[in-house]
């Protein structure tokens, strides 16, 4: 159980991460979207009805599908979660965004926001082989510091392969 309420949580933080990048407002309820065949994510018995409202209510969900963004969603944020791809939409509230005249400049921020995060996660990326292409570092290091050097990257990698697919999707 305890294991099933961690992974729980770092679901809930993930979608709150990308609340956070997006400035999702607090009141403004998002959709998750689970990957096809991942309706059972918290454990083999699925997610419970508690679950549920537990999503919904920490991370701002309104509802939570394992169906595709439709194409009139608007922009729509992937993140990896247990090695798999999630994504969330409904990001922006057509209300405030018209209040503040940013209909239009909705999908230009997008692409700003996921060039600078996909040259970030780049030279996050460049670095860390850099730092194992090093021979000093692979000899000398600990090995379970290199191990967590090559999962890091490994990581990396996965996040801007994410990134770069989403950049294309709304470009």
């Amino acid at each position: 159980a305890e294991a099933e309420f961690n992974r729980l949580r770092e679901l809930i933080d993930k979608v709150r991460e990308v609340r956070a990048e997006r400035k999702v407002t607090p009141k403004h309820k998002v959709v998750l979207h689970l990957p096809a065949g991942k309706d059972k994510p918290l454990g083999g018995a699925g997610m419970t009805e508690e679950s549920i409202v537990l999503i919904q209510t920490l991370a701002g969900v309104e509802s939570i599908t394992t169906h595709a963004p439709a194409p009139d969603a608007g922009p729509v944020s992937t993140f990896m979660f247990e090695g798999a791809e999630h994504r969330v939409s409904k990001i922006i509230d057509p209300a405030a965004a018209a209040a503040v005249g940013d209909v239009g400049d909705a999908k230009a921020a997008e692409v700003d926001r996921m060039k600078k995060l996909i040259a970030g996660l780049q030279k996050e990326v460049a670095t860390l082989q850099g730092r194992l292409a090093n021979p000093g570092y692979t000899a000398k290091a600990p090995p379970h510091m290199v191990e967590e050097t090559k999962q890091l990257l490994s990581k990396k990698e996965g996040d801007l392969a994410v990134a770069e697919a989403q950049l294309k999707a709304i470009a």
